[in-house]
C-alpha cells in the first residue's frame, strides 16, 4: 500500500492524498486543500484521476473512492483510464 501527497501548484488544482491499495485494487482519495483555497477533489475530478494514473498507471483498472470535505465517501467511476462520473455510496468509512 502506498500513500502519496499531491500538492497543488496552483489554486485551480486540487490538493489531496491518495492511498493505493494494490491487494484490493482500490484507490482512496482524501481532499486536503479545499480549506486552503484550492479546488475540491469533486470540482477537479478529471485532473485528480489523471495525476494519480500518471504516477501509478496500474491504477487505471482500480476502484477509486473519495472522502469529501464533509466526510462523505463516494466512488469515482473510471472508464478508459479517465474520470467518468461519481457513484453515490454515502459510506462512513472506506470499504475494505
Amino acid at each position: 500500500m502506498s500513500f502519496n501527497y499531491y500538492r497543488a501548484n496552483h489554486p485551480s488544482k486540487a490538493e489531496f492524498t491518495a492511498e493505493v491499495n494494490k491487494h484490493h485494487k482500490k484507490v482512496f482519495i482524501y481532499d486536503k486543500g479545499h480549506s486552503k483555497g484550492h479546488r475540491s477533489v469533486t470540482n477537479d475530478a478529471h485532473s485528480v484521476v489523471h495525476r494519480i494514473i500518471r504516477k501509478h498507471p496500474h491504477c487505471a483498472e482500480y476502484q477509486f473512492f473519495y472522502r469529501d470535505s464533509q466526510g462523505r465517501i463516494d466512488e469515482m467511476v473510471i472508464k478508459d483510464g479517465q474520470f467518468d462520473s461519481f457513484k453515490a455510496h454515502g459510506l462512513e468509512f472506506f470499504p475494505k
